[in-house]
């Protein structure tokens, strides 16, 4: 008699062989319909088996609810038959599941009863599993002493146990908690340590995740080319044995580092290709990642309405799977690409909603939205307010090991500092930002704290300076197709040869940035380049024509809410109409001019124009 049993044991083997086909969806599909089939025969055993089964593929698959639904079903099966080393394993999987879910706490009671199972068991290699999972989560929560105590519990369980996987995997966790604490040399240490007994163990995939461990710890040292190198490297082991999900976490890497040096075009390819696989293994958090990474490629080659749409499809992933850190980070990347577009209110609602949606968000996340509010704060013109946001950000930042975000945020705060007057005190930021930025090898960082050292020189009347060093970023972003910074730059270039009096030098960089921002559907820095070439067209002879500019740029500022992009378009109608020989209009221009500067606290620039109203 063929049992339902029968036709179970034969559903877990097609799930098993569909598994290491790839097809990881079929392969779920038969191993739920195994445990059906057993169940209906009352085959607890093979039952729990096949949800066993059946979990393993939701979890890689980042289907969360359905891998904690079926381990919990499996842990009540193995109970109720008294299998106390089953009951264990599943009860750690689903610890292993609610971490991933965010729910650390419940993460951390599940794993701790699971390693007082294992203890009275006296199994080693569950003792190993279930202390490195607690080490893992109490890192997570930033115990680190607590956690590294039970990392190396699990390397003592597992090296007890002769289990020389379990002693690599130990190392290699150890070696991430010293990289995450600044001990690299401890780090490489224990890496190179995990390393060689993976190439003992003939594992070419655990030794590519060391590997692209290491690589990682090359990159946030600056070591570009280096980690670069180690990523491709990772990348050809995991195709060497076919591990698709290794692949794709290479070749992330491998982009990212690409992306930081300026080669976005190839990054962007690695992105596309990692999508494809995660498309392919129908894992939405992957995609969700990879969503946020082809965003900033986009954004980087000025295609704001694609960086757009990926984000927002990232931030409906990230909703969903309920991960508010990464909900948190990709509305702030929203909310920057809105106010490139202009739509800045909804910017500032976005970082808004992003600091409240979550009491648990951490630090880290708080100081990336307090700093992206602080940029709104200084494009409505609020310099105070965006001084006191950007300082507030720049405290949590320093307290966080993020050193991009430290560069950033110091960046930001030297240009508040300078629209504010503070030269000396912005001088010593941008010193630090260009000290970081080298340091971490991003190339935008680096672009953007020397853009704002051309400013600064620029601001203390050295024209020659900020010229020279501005021709030289311009050069670096068009080597690296970063068309964005690029037209950023060539409008404060402009900006430069105004002030420095070469109208025609300054009018072919305005025209040629207005070209772009208008490619690039940029209202903001259409507006800044019609400004700049309305004010170059006037100083040449062409009052008409730059009337008629410097105007539609005000309208357009005025409507974004720019007030110092509104007063500079004031200051340079005054300079118009002095031209043009009309005092009272140039007096009151300068006047409403003058007004704003003072509103919005930038006292330098309001001095400058005192001259003119007498």
């Amino acid at each position: 008699m063929v049992t339902k049993t029968n036709h179970a044991a034969s559903a877990i083997q097609a799930g098993i062989d569909a598994y290491r086909r790839g097809e990881l969806s079929s392969a779920q599909q038969s191993f739920l319909l195994a445990a059906q089939l057993a169940r209906h025969d009352n085959s607890t055993v093979t039952e729990r088996q096949a949800l066993e089964y059946a979990g393993t593929v939701a979890y890689r698959r980042k289907q969360l609810d359905i891998a904690l639904q079926c381990y919990q079903t499996a842990c009540e099966l193995a109970t109720a038959d008294g299998a106390v080393e089953n009951a264990a394993v599943a009860t750690s999987q689903i610890g292993l599941i609610l971490a991933d879910m965010g729910r650390t706490n419940e993460a951390l009671e599940y794993q701790l009863e699971a390693l007082a199972a294992h203890r009275r068991a006296a199994n080693q290699q569950g003792i190993g599993a279930s202390a490195g999972n607690i080490g893992l989560l109490m890192i997570s929560i930033g115990k680190n002493d607590e956690g590294r105590a039970y990392l190396e519990e699990a390397l003592s369980s597992y090296m007890n146990a002769d289990d020389a996987p379990g002693v690599a995997m130990s190392l290699y966790y150890l070696g991430d908690v010293a990289r995450k604490v600044g001990d690299i040399h401890l780090a490489m240490g224990y890496l190179e340590h995990a390393a060689g007994i993976y190439s003992d163990l003939n594992d070419p995939a655990g030794h590519a995740r060391v590997v692209l461990l290491i690589g990682n710890i090359e990159r946030n040292q600056g070591n570009n080319e280096r980690a670069q190198s180690l990523f491709e490297r990772a990348l050809d082991q995991y195709r060497a044995v076919g591990d698709d999900e290794g692949c794709a976490a290479a070749e992330t890497n491998l982009g990212l580092v690409l992306c930081a040096t300026g080669n976005v075009v190839d990054a962007r390819e690695c992105f596309r290709r990692v999508e494809e696989v995660h498309r392919r293994l129908g894992s939405e958090v992957g995609l969700a990642g990879d969503f946020v990474n082809l965003a900033t490629a986009d954004q980087a080659l000025g295609d704001l309405a694609s960086a757009e749409a990926y984000l927002s499809a990232a931030h409906a992933s990230y909703l969903r799977l309920g991960q508010d850190g990464h909900v948190a980070l990709t509305m702030s990347q929203l909310g920057q690409v809105f106010a490139h577009q202009g739509k800045v209110h909804e910017a500032e609602s976005l970082f808004h909603n992003a600091l409240n949606s979550s009491e648990k968000l951490k630090s880290e996340y708080r100081a990336v939205l307090t700093a992206n509010l602080a940029a709104v704060e200084l494009y409505w013109g609020n310099l105070v307010q965006a001084r006191t946001q950007i300082f507030r950000a720049l405290l949590m930042f320093r307290e966080a090991p993020d050193p991009t975000g430290l560069a950033t945020c110091l960046q930001l705060a030297t240009e508040i500092l300078i629209y504010l007057g503070d030269l000396d005190d912005a001088h010593d930021l941008i010193t630090e930002s260009i000290e970081l930025s080298n340091k971490i090898g991003r190339i935008e960082a680096t672009l953007e704290s020397q853009r704002l050292e051309a400013l600064l020189a620029a601001e203390w009347g050295d024209w020659q300076a900020a010229e020279t060093l501005l021709v030289r970023l311009l050069e670096r972003t068009q080597e690296n197709e970063l068309l964005m910074v690029s037209s950023g730059l060539i409008v404060d270039l402009g900006n430069v040869r105004l002030l420095a009096e070469k109208y025609a030098d300054a009018k072919t960089c305005f025209e040629v940035g207005l070209a772009a921002f208008s490619k690039f559907k940029a209202p903001r820095g259409i507006a800044s380049a019609q400004s700049g070439l309305g004010a170059s067209l006037a100083a040449l002879g062409w009052h008409a024509e730059g009337l008629e500019l410097l105007q539609r740029a005000r309208n357009k500022h005025t409507q974004l809410g720019a007030r110092l992009s509104t007063a500079l378009c004031d200051e340079r109608l005054g300079d118009l109409y002095r031209r043009c020989g009309d005092n009272e209009r140039a007096k009151s221009r300068y006047e409403q001019a003058i007004t704003a500067y003072q509103q919005c606290g930038s006292r330098l620039r309001s001095q400058r124009l005192v001259r003119f109203v007498p």
